[in-house]
């Protein structure tokens, strides 16, 4: 017979500092035992040890030298220790870099060089391990900031620029942003002349690359955001051409004041794979109130609201009503949205305005439109009812255990046979069933009518 594994104890404070009574040598054995059995405890001993005796850039390229050379797949398991040796290493380059930032700059250069070698040896997707170089790539940017004006500075922020155009793993995505940031206006002059060298060579170009144009387009839209030059935006955008994105242009635009050039763009918008027909919409709506045209603006929060069922466009127009006459328009909007055609669409809304009482409603009258298997509307739209209509939630819980059942589902057994504990629950709750079988009559009418779901009626007995 196997023996499981026990789980390690939570160490707290008072075992912490009940260690004390062992003594620094015994504690030292302990310590170096355990690195012994532990290659990423090791790094990281001789990490602080290094920097104790004064060779820490030493050690720190001694382990990107390993990082380098190291081959084998990564699994689960090894992709989570390297994660925490990377995590290790960029804690010892700050180190490094609060008394060198150039020095520090580089070294995360180094490692973040090894991102694309590390990754490529995954044998599944490894998260862990790209947000550990996400991070490297973070504190990169929070040092350069700290870098002095001059060669060095500009051939790091080159390599930096060069990461973040050769990246394959999006691991430097919002680097140039951060960047931008940090620099002053001659770093941020060196970033803007590297990209647009780059964007001429590669309009030059018989085979240009989409994604290189973006990424390029993207840096000289960072540096012109970092010095709020929304002209220089609009310019960097321009080179994409058709797909340049409106929305973002036309919201800058109204953040600088100039709501009727952001409402002259957002005219003749037309929705992309970047920017939706209701993102542009929400978007006019402020270009509107901007440039006071309030009607219009009322008139397109409601149109919003009836065309993608906007539960915020329609806050927003009736916040804008008169007293009394807001009453009367949320009544008429609730109305409408209880006769939708689109019964999924219609519960969505209704239980999360909330409007527990339409939202019956609609459960009693229309319950045989809905989509049993609809699981992702059902379920949360129950548990929303459950307290205020026991009766509605029950009946749209009978409604996906029916389709389990009838469909033979047989993978949702076991949330059918939750659903029913469910109802019995709510069933005590109920006072009146109107024209409804109660929870017994229904639980009587499963039996004669799905007898041989033994599986099923297996779980419910369970429970």
């Amino acid at each position: 017979m196997a023996l499981s594994a026990s789980k390690p104890r939570k160490i707290s404070a008072s075992t912490v500092s009940g260690f004390a009574v062992l003594g620094e040598t015994r504690l030292a054995e302990l310590l170096a035992a355990a690195a012994k059995a532990d290659p990423a405890l090791m790094r990281s001993l001789s990490l602080e040890l290094a920097d104790h005796a004064g060779g820490l850039g030493e050690e720190i390229d001694r382990q990107l030298t390993r990082l380098r050379t190291a081959k084998g797949r990564l699994d689960a398991r090894r992709a989570t220790a390297l994660a925490r040796e990377v995590r290790g290493l960029i804690g010892a380059i700050l180190k490094l870099g609060e008394g060198d930032p150039a020095e520090g700059v580089a070294r995360l250069i180094d490692l973040l060089d090894l991102s694309e070698p590390v990754l490529e040896r995954r044998s599944y997707e490894a998260r862990v391990l790209v947000e550990a170089f996400i991070e490297g790539a973070g504190a990169a940017a929070g040092l350069t900031g700290r870098l002095a004006p001059g060669g060095l500075r500009d051939d790091l922020i080159e390599r930096l620029y060069r990461l973040y155009r050769e990246d394959e793993f999006e691991i430097t995505e919002g680097l140039t942003a951060a960047i931008a940031l940090a620099l002053d206006a001659d770093g941020r002059r060196h970033l803007q002349a590297l990209a647009t060298r780059d964007l001429e060579a590669l309009k030059g170009s018989k085979r240009s690359n989409p994604l290189s144009l973006a990424r390029l387009v993207q840096v000289a839209c960072d540096v012109a955001d970092a010095e709020t030059d929304v002209d220089a935006y609009i310019v960097a955008q321009g080179r994409l051409g058709a797909k340049a994105s409106d929305l973002k242009i036309a919201s800058r635009l109204l953040n600088a004041g100039r709501g009727d050039e952001a409402l002259k763009r957002l005219e003749v918008a037309r929705p992309n794979a970047d920017q939706t027909a209701d993102a542009l919409a929400a978007l006019r709506i402020e270009a509107l109130d901007a440039v006071g045209e309030r009607e219009q603006a009322q008139a397109a929060r409601w149109g919003l609201f009836q065309s993608s069922l906007s539960r915020d466009a329609l806050k927003a127009y009736l916040k804008r009503l008169p007293d009394f006459e807001d009453v009367e328009r949320e009544d008429e909007a609730l109305d409408g949205v209880l006769a939708l055609s689109r019964v999924e669409d219609a519960l969505i809304f209704l239980t999360q305005w909330p409007d527990h009482r339409r939202a019956g409603e609609l459960v009693r009258t229309r319950l045989q439109a809905l989509d049993g298997k609809a699981y992702p509307v059902l379920t949360p739209a129950a548990d929303a009812m459950a307290t205020r209509d026991p009766l509605a939630a029950s009946l749209i819980y009978r409604l996906m255990i029916v389709d389990t059942l009838r469909w033979k589902r047989s993978a949702r057994n076991r949330y059918a046979a939750r659903q029913l504990d469910e109802c019995a629950g709510l069933a005590a709750n109920i006072e009146d069933w109107e024209a409804w079988p109660s929870h017994q009559a229904f639980v009587s009418r499963l039996r004669d009518d799905y007898p041989r779901t033994v599986k099923f009626w297996n779980r419910v007995a369970s429970l």
